[in-house]
C-alpha cells in the first residue's frame, strides 16, 4: 500500500517524519487539491479568462538576481492576466544594473532604504556567524509594500521566479492563494508569539509570490503595534528566535492573519512552481516549455556562472 501510494503521492509532497497525524492531513489535502484541479477549480491552474481588477507588482532584489529578474519582468506582463499599473523594482540604491532593467521594463525604481527608513545594517539578525540581515529586511519591506504601490492589491514576486502560463490572483474578489510542501515550524510559532495567531493549515503559504491586500496589510501592522506598543517592524525583529537561521516568514504571517482576520475567505489551491538550476537561458526555455503542462511557475534560486554571464538578447 505504501509502494502505491508514494507512486501516486511522493512522500516529500506530504509526510513529515516525526508527526503521523499532520501527514495525514497532508495527504488527504494533496488528494482534494489533486481532484479540484482535474475538475477545473483551481482558477490558479486553469484561470476562467482575465480579470479587470488592477494589481501592482512589488519586487525586492539584489544584483545577484538581475539576469532573473529581467526574465521574470517579461514573464510578468505576458502571463499576468490582470491590468498591471505599476510594477516597482525595490533594490539598493547604488544599484545601476537594476535601475537599468526597471528603465527596459517600464518599471519604478525604488530606493530600499527609503521604506522603512532605515538599512538592513541597522537589523542584528546572526545565527552560527550567519548574518541574515537582508533576509529579514527583505520581508520587513514586503510587509510595508503599500506604502509604496498605489493599488488595493499588491503581487509580491521574488525576483528569482517568473511564470510560465496565464496567471489570475483573485476570482470573485476572493484571493487565490496556492500551498506549498513546506513546513517549517519556527515561522508559525514567530506568528504565534507575534500575534497570538496559530498556523492551522497543513501546509504553507510560501510559493515564492503572493498576492497582499493593502487594507489587509495595514491593519496587520496596526494591529502588532498596538500588541507590543512599539514600531511594528522592531516587534518582528524582536520575537524571531535568533538561535534559527530561518525564523520568520512574511508570507506566512500575512496567510495566517489574513485567514484569522479577514472576511472574505481565500480561495486555497495546490502550489505549482518548480525549483530549477540551470546553466543557460537556452536550457530555461527548453525546460519551461516542457513543464508547463504540471506548473504555472519556476524559481530559479540556484543558477550557475554561465546563465548570468550571458544575458538574453532581448527580453
Amino acid at each position: 500500500m505504501l509502494q502505491k501510494l508514494s507512486t501516486i503521492a511522493p512522500k516529500a509532497a506530504w509526510q513529515i517524519p516525526g508527526h503521523p497525524i499532520l501527514s495525514i492531513r497532508r495527504l488527504c489535502s494533496l488528494f482534494y487539491f489533486r481532484i479540484k484541479r482535474r475538475l477545473g477549480r483551481d482558477y490558479s491552474f486553469s484561470p476562467p479568462g482575465k480579470s479587470t481588477v488592477p494589481i501592482d507588482i512589488f519586487m525586492p532584489t539584489l544584483e545577484k538576481d538581475a539576469a532573473m529578474l529581467d526574465i521574470a519582468l517579461q514573464h510578468a506582463r505576458q502571463y499576468i492576466l490582470h491590468p498591471i499599473t505599476n510594477i516597482y523594482i525595490v533594490a539598493p540604491p547604488s544599484s545601476k544594473k537594476l535601475r537599468e532593467i526597471a528603465k527596459k521594463h517600464n518599471c519604478i525604481f525604488v530606493d530600499e532604504t527609503s521604506i522603512l527608513g532605515f538599512d538592513k545594517e541597522a537589523i542584528n539578525y546572526k545565527v552560527n556567524n550567519i548574518n541574515r540581515n537582508g533576509w529579514i529586511y527583505k520581508m520587513l519591506i514586503n510587509l510595508a509594500a503599500d506604502t509604496v504601490c498605489k493599488s488595493r492589491y499588491i503581487l509580491i514576486l521574488d525576483a528569482d521566479t517568473c511564470f510560465i502560463a496565464p496567471q489570475i490572483f483573485l476570482h470573485k474578489d476572493r484571493p487565490l492563494f496556492n500551498l506549498s510542501n513546506e513546513y517549517h515550524q519556527p515561522y508559525f510559532d514567530a506568528t504565534k508569539r507575534l500575534l497570538g495567531i496559530r498556523h492551522r493549515l497543513s501546509r504553507s503559504f510560501i510559493t515564492h509570490y503572493m498576492l497582499f491586500d493593502a487594507e489587509i496589510l495595514k491593519s496587520l501592522r496596526t494591529t502588532i503595534e498596538s500588541k507590543w506598543h512599539k514600531p511594528w517592524h522592531q516587534a518582528i525583529i524582536d520575537v524571531i528566535d535568533k538561535t534559527e537561521t530561518s525564523g520568520f516568514a512574511d508570507y506566512e504571517t500575512y496567510g495566517d492573519y489574513y485567514m484569522a482576520t479577514a472576511k472574505k475567505r481565500p480561495i486555497l489551491n495546490y502550489w505549482s512552481n518548480e525549483s530549477l538550476t540551470v546553466d543557460s537561458f537556452d536550457d530555461l526555455e527548453k525546460i519551461t516549455k516542457s513543464l508547463r503542462r504540471s506548473f504555472r511557475s519556476i524559481s530559479l534560486h540556484n543558477y550557475r556562472a554561465s546563465f548570468i554571464k550571458k544575458p538574453p538578447s532581448d527580453v
